[in-house]
């Protein structure tokens, strides 16, 4: 993302995270932070059902501690529609990461399929 952000600058970031509950929580927020140091962004933390994944209310109260931009949203669905609002349409960019299962979610649930 900072390799997009140094040949044409970004507009806008927004990154949809969950964390799975071995990770070490803190190490990865300093990597968000250390991205987000040269981007203007905002972080969605999100909860998956039935995943073994860290609360999202936690994750967004450490990542304030260390200065980082952070919402709760109650789905990635939420998450996505909220994100979209911060960034530019076609400067920004929407990034969704964190365990696995958080993209079979997007393909399920957000992704728009179009069936001929």
């Amino acid at each position: 993302i900072r390799l997009l952000h140094y040949r044409r600058p970004l507009k806008g970031l927004a990154v949809i995270m969950t964390i799975k509950s071995d990770v070490d929580a803190v190490e990865c927020l300093k990597h968000m932070r250390y991205l987000l140091k040269k981007i203007q962004g905002e972080v969605f933390f999100i909860s998956l059902p039935g995943q073994n994944v860290q609360k999202p209310h936690e994750l967004a109260q450490k990542a304030r501690e260390i200065n980082i931009r952070a919402n709760v949203s109650s789905s990635l669905k939420d998450a996505f529609e909220a994100s979209r609002l911060i960034v530019d349409e076609r400067g920004g960019v929407v990034c969704i990461t964190g365990c696995k299962e958080i993209i079979g979610e997007y393909w399920k649930n957000v992704r728009e399929v179009k069936k001929l």
